[in-house]
């Protein structure tokens, strides 16, 4: 059975777990794979992960992260957020494999990654002048954390697959392969041999 994990960000990966594979362990690459998102300029190659997919569509149980616009991002880019995540279910339906759509946060549940950086209240108290220095704190902290659980993902994932290089050759996190090897990794944790 193949378990795959997909974060279809917009550094994406799919990732792919065999668990028939004797002995899966992070050195033994015949068990595990790890691709970037097909993209053709910035648009996904919906060809591509067709072909990705298709090889494993009578044997696979699949964990799609669910897709969220976040607060201040613009219209465009929930408009791509959303279009990306609707070509990966089609494709997903197209090649008849099942899937579960999670939340990260259920997923960095299972590996324990959270952020213990806590976010400021904007109360009825405060002044708008108060409010708005308040708000700003909360935005540069909500950077900070997000940087925060994308590192702690790497990380764990370089411990429980070390034979994966999480880094471009500038030395940047590679977090879309990191996501998708853990959901891989939560898939396989949950659905074992389960089809």
């Amino acid at each position: 059975m193949i378990c795959i994990g997909i974060d279809n960000g917009k550094s994406g990966a799919i990732a792919i777990i065999d668990i028939d594979v004797p002995e899966i362990t992070g050195t033994n690459k015949n068990a595990y794979k790890v691709v970037d998102m097909p993209l053709i300029g910035k648009e996904y190659d919906i060809g591509s992960i067709y072909r990705i997919l298709r090889v494993y569509e009578d044997e696979a149980n699949v964990c799609l992260e669910s897709a969220q616009v976040m607060p201040g991002q613009g219209a465009c880019s929930g408009f791509t957020i959303g279009k990306n995540y609707g070509i990966i279910q089609g494709v997903l339906t197209a090649v008849g494999m099942p899937y579960e759509i999670i939340t990260p946060k259920k997923w960095q549940k299972e590996f324990g990654i959270s952020s213990d950086i806590e976010l400021p209240k904007v109360t009825k108290e405060m002044t708008d002048d108060q409010k708005k220095e308040c708000n700003k704190e909360r935005a540069r902290l909500k950077a900070e954390r997000k940087k925060e659980i994308k590192s702690k993902s790497v990380l764990i994932a370089q411990r429980l697959f070390p034979g994966i290089n999480f880094t471009t050759p500038r030395g940047a996190l590679k977090d879309g392969w990191s996501d998708a090897i853990l959901m891989a990794e939560y898939c396989r944790r949950q659905y074992g041999t389960k089809k």
